[in-house]
């Protein structure tokens, strides 16, 4: 039942947690949901995620020795993400998010970083500062094979992730109506091999969403779990950033969407903001009324939910946890917003 709208000229709620649901309780599934949808399976995405190390000693010519794994010319131009030697409480920042530029044997590599589409040679000095190994995430980029499947995504259809993606643009869904895209579960883990979860992992530039709705409605949208990434330089400016300039007729239904603490390398519990903001709904004339249900979100730099769109009718929030983060829900110029199902319990401080 709805219970309250809060009509704010400026709302700041200044958080540090959401506390009637904490760091220990479990994520379920939301697929259940999604029975409405007449579905049609798509897959099309597989994943070669690999984990390996650094060994101490790199050049400023970004030129690295691993150990590990043995990499071939295959994996020339796949995403690499790598992690602080000296480990913070057993987590570690990220230091480095590029790609593979150069295979020169089995066990040396030439970092580089994304240009125009291309892996440019990118020097990052500092590696042999350390004494202790380097932890990498390397593997094929999916961001053009997602965002093809997305684009072939239909009313009646539905793509579920089961495994571990990485993406260094964003991954737009542009004029859709209808559909479902999710994964298996809200929870996931991309420290050490097998990962588990449908995860969708950052490698790319700062003030870029990881995922981007423009003028899209009547989508399902479930049980992900977003690593973003705790290095300034990468860190991207919302798990997903909604952008209406027309009425939609039927809002989006997102479900089971988290960035669960203690999931990757540089999220620790009470750790290093790795997103901006968790969901970001962009100014416009046309409201944004979509259903948030079972959100988790972690180290969050500026507001777990940033909605900058004044128009009517606006979200509704249910069950929801934001820990760690400067705000809570940002409102401006009048916007509202609607809690249901009496879940959400905010402390104030």
């Amino acid at each position: 039942m709805r219970y309250r709208r809060l009509f704010l000229l400026a709302l700041i709620i200044m958080v540090q947690a959401v506390v009637q649901f904490g760091l220990g309780r479990s994520i379920l599934s939301n697929r259940g949901l999604a029975d409405a949808f007449p579905t049609h399976p798509r897959h099309g995405l597989t994943s070669d995620i690999r984990t390996a190390y650094i060994i101490p000693g790199g050049s400023s010519s970004g030129s690295v020795s691993i150990f590990g794994a043995l990499l071939s010319a295959r994996d020339v131009n796949k995403d690499i993400l790598v992690y602080d030697a000296a480990p913070f409480g057993g987590y570690r920042r990220n230091v480095f998010s590029g790609c593979i530029q150069s295979v020169s044997n089995a066990k040396t590599v030439g970092l580089g970083t994304w240009s125009g589409g291309a892996c440019v040679a990118t020097g990052f000095s500092g590696l042999g500062v350390r004494g202790s190994a380097w932890p990498i995430i390397y593997g094929m980029d999916d961001t053009a094979a997602l965002q093809s499947e997305v684009d072939a995504l239909g009313a009646n259809q539905r793509l579920i992730l089961r495994e571990t993606h990485l993406i260094h643009d964003t991954v737009v869904f542009k004029n859709k109506t209808g559909g479902e895209f999710g994964g298996v579960t809200a929870n996931g883990q991309v420290r050490s091999l097998p990962f588990t979860g449908s995860n969708l992992v950052w490698v790319g530039p700062a003030r870029k969403p990881m995922f981007k709705f423009e003028n899209s409605g009547g989508m399902y949208i479930h049980d992900l779990h977003f690593v973003g990434n705790s290095n300034p330089g990468n860190r991207p400016s919302a798990f997903i950033d909604i952008a209406q300039t027309i009425r939609v007729p039927i809002p989006n239904r997102f479900a089971g969407i988290s960035n669960m603490a203690g999931g990757a390398w540089d999220n620790p519990p009470g750790g290093w903001d790795n997103v901006d903001n968790g969901i970001y709904i962009e100014p416009g004339f046309a409201g944004s009324p979509h259903e948030f249900i079972n959100m988790r979100f972690y180290n969050v730099g500026t507001a777990c939910f940033n909605d900058q769109n004044s128009a009517k009718p606006g979200p509704e929030f249910s069950d929801i946890t934001c820990q760690h983060a400067r705000v809570v829900l940002y409102c401006v110029n009048g916007g509202s917003v609607s809690f249901s199902g009496a879940t959400e319990t905010l402390t104030v401080v």
